[in-house]
């Protein structure tokens, strides 16, 4: 099928936010942090600050623990004579300064567990820095990779890379699949990727009976194999 020269040529790389992480352009929720960074799920943020919490809570726990033992100390090196009675004022400075020491403990292990956990997720650093999207010329609509025409407009985007699968993992099972009614028990509710399981149904979320979702992900993504449209033009 014949199409006009118009319609050729109708892409540009993209200059869109990228997550300061991993580097995907793409996210259905993207999170920003206090220093205005740009991240597309709470797992990356974690990575990129992971050795600073876990070496921050661990210094706030050390000073903590100093905190602390600092009034048990001054008691046994300075003991109250036998037959005085501490005033309630110097037993509540004391009392409330081991409080804090603890609250400040507590602060310094959530955020070493925090630290922790981020470094699950350091292996995702810079894994999709190089992915492009699709912007039209046209129309000037962002597009996904996956494409051969605009979705907003029709037009073909020509001669450029189409990657499979280059959605990360961690989005593309919280991508937004649908509302279904389940068919034993007529509960509707969302469903997400993740929720499909290897035989493509999913498990309704109220009787838990599987049943075949109408939209499969695999005929919502649409996935085309890496390749470039017009590659011998």
């Amino acid at each position: 099928m014949y199409e006009p020269d118009s319609d050729r040529l109708l892409v540009k790389k993209d200059n869109l936010a990228r997550c300061s992480w991993c580097g995907t352009p793409e996210s259905p929720k993207w999170m920003t942090s206090e220093k205005g960074e740009i991240f597309c799920s709470s797992e990356c943020e974690l990575a990129k600050y992971s050795s600073r919490s876990f070496n921050g809570g661990f210094l706030l726990a050390i000073s903590s623990c100093i905190i602390i033992l600092i009034p048990i100390i001054a008691m046994f090196r300075f003991p109250v004579p036998s037959g005085q009675i501490i005033p309630t004022s110097q037993f509540g400075s004391v009392a409330g300064w081991i409080l804090s020491g603890f609250l400040l403990l507590i602060t310094g292990i959530g955020t070493m567990i925090r630290g922790y956990e981020g470094q699950k997720y350091r292996d995702r650093k810079d894994k999709y820095r190089n992915v492009t999207l699709l912007q039209c010329e046209y129309c000037a609509q962002i597009n996904p990779p996956n494409v051969m025409r605009c979705k907003y407009c029709g037009a073909s985007l020509t001669k450029a890379p189409f990657r499979y699968e280059t959605t990360p993992p961690w989005i593309r099972n919280e991508m937004y699949l649908g509302r279904f009614r389940c068919p034993h028990c007529s509960s509707i509710y969302s469903y997400n990727v993740s929720k499909i399981e290897n035989d493509g149904s999913i498990k309704c979320q109220n009787c838990g009976k599987p049943f075949a979702p109408p939209v499969t992900y695999a005929q919502w993504h649409e996935p085309t194999v890496e390749s470039s449209l017009y590659a011998d033009v």
